[in-house]
């Protein structure tokens, strides 16, 4: 269900409608300048863009957000010789990846669109 769609399948559940046996809902005079629709279609814009952003960088925001805060476990790969926990503090964020220097201060990269193959939240992920 996408957008408007989903906007006026609230709109149905809004109190201002009126039920009459056998007839399609009735919608209120009200309508177009209900308070519910009005947060409604607020709300759903807000949400289309965090959906747009989440597309572009190939990751949901709140997976990103948490391995700001927690830190990642990297996964050892025929490229990088590391498997180990990096704090989000080490983090650095990119476009579409994220970046930290090991002990040897060598730039190691992770693409976001990587999670769960290179790099993941918790170490069962990575197995």
């Amino acid at each position: 269900m996408k957008g408007l769609e989903a906007l006026e399948n609230l709109c149905n559940q809004c109190e201002f409608y009126q039920f009459e046996k056998g007839l399609r809902p009735k919608k209120c005079p009200h309508n177009k300048n209900c308070v519910f629709r009005n947060r409604i279609e607020k709300e759903l814009k807000e949400y289309e863009q965090y959906k747009a952003i989440e597309e572009e960088i190939g990751i949901d925001l709140v997976t990103l957000f948490k391995a700001s805060k927690n830190g990642v476990y990297v996964k050892e790969t025929q490229y990088s010789r590391r498997s180990d926990y990096i704090d989000g503090a080490s983090l650095g964020f990119g476009h579409n990846s994220f970046y930290f220097y090991d002990a040897k201060n060598r730039l190691w990269n992770m693409f976001f669109k990587d999670y769960g193959k290179t790099w993941a939240l918790t170490k069962e992920e990575l197995l």
